[in-house]
């Protein structure tokens, strides 16, 4: 996924709201392999390296909303990392910063984490998988393998993504979820919480399903 944080503390993640008529400067680094960002409508690209700031500037003259991509293959999910530039109005632009970009919350940018890490993929209905639901599990009793049930707390569920293998689920499904230690940073962590305390309420039962755990 693509990260961007505003100078003013606003981030996005896949989407990229800028001024025209400004000069824009972009620092960037990647969190693992070699990425390049590729807006075609500015004819700009510029490496994401790892443990390494870069650097490149640009100014955009024309209004409209355009593709940005990763123009370095950088894994399986390469064709997936894309997303969308808007150049705005300055004015437009600093509305925005102070509305919509203000206005998008934790919960917002944990959603596109949670899809963006694969999270998605294998407990959202009709996967596969067949993961247990995640819907309605912050706060509600989790029956575990060994006859214990605790309750899906802050704390658990942070160890739960981490330690996967720890507190194994009721159910005698097979476990199947790679540990997240040392792949996802602690304040994606915490953002990825964020949203899953927000998931629509659903029976505690869901969590704990005869099936793969997850």
């Amino acid at each position: 996924m693509w990260k961007f944080q505003h100078p003013t503390g606003q981030s996005e993640i896949n989407d990229l709201h800028l001024p025209i008529g400004q000069p824009v400067r972009l620092r960037i680094i990647s969190q693992d392999v070699i990425h390049a960002l590729y807006l075609p409508a500015v004819r700009m690209q510029v490496a994401a390296l790892p443990d390494r700031y870069t650097d490149l500037w640009f100014k955009a003259d024309k209004t409209g909303t355009y593709h940005l991509y990763c123009s370095e293959y950088c894994g399986t999910d390469h064709s997936v990392m894309g997303g969308e530039v808007t150049f705005m109005n300055p004015g437009d632009y600093q509305d925005w910063l102070t509305h919509a970009g203000a206005q998008q919350g934790k919960v917002a940018a944990g959603r596109a984490l949670y899809e963006a890490y694969g999270c998605a993929g294998c407990h959202e209905p009709g996967s596969s998988v067949k993961a247990p639901s995640l819907a309605g599990l912050y706060g509600s009793q989790v029956r575990l393998a060994d006859g214990r049930t605790v309750t899906a707390d802050e704390g658990w569920m942070r160890e739960k993504i981490l330690n996967p293998n720890g507190d194994r689920l009721a159910g005698g499904g097979k476990q199947v979820m790679p540990s997240f230690a040392g792949r996802i940073p602690a304040d994606e962590l915490a953002t990825v919480i964020e949203f899953l305390k927000s998931y629509p309420t659903a029976k505690a039962a869901d969590a704990t399903p005869a099936g793969a755990t997850r």
